[in-house]
């Protein structure tokens, strides 16, 4: 029996996207989307299963690119595509 891998597709437009391997999530939000750049920023954090507050680790602002590097390298590792795990902060407008 042949079992085939669904693998996460990556967007080609802005749209936020989730992953988790259990307990750590990242979170991929657009923050910049026009001709000349596009970024997005990507925050970490640890969900706990007794459903106490998401610990936000981390927050970094990574080209359309290197998101997609990090993107693909997770799923490569196992991870796998969630449900919003908190509510995003607001990005400032700049």
């Amino acid at each position: 029996m042949h079992v085939s891998r669904q693998k996460a597709k990556i967007p080609a437009c802005p749209a936020e996207g989730w992953l988790s391997d259990g307990r750590r999530v990242l979170h991929f939000q657009p923050v910049v989307w026009d001709r000349w750049q596009q970024s997005l920023e990507v925050t970490s954090g640890q969900v706990f299963p007794d459903g106490a507050p998401p610990l936000l680790q981390r927050r970094a602002r990574l080209s359309r690119e290197e998101a997609v590097v990090l993107w693909k390298e997770r799923c490569a590792e196992g991870w796998k595509r969630c449900v919003p795990q908190w509510r995003p902060p607001k990005v400032p407008s700049h």
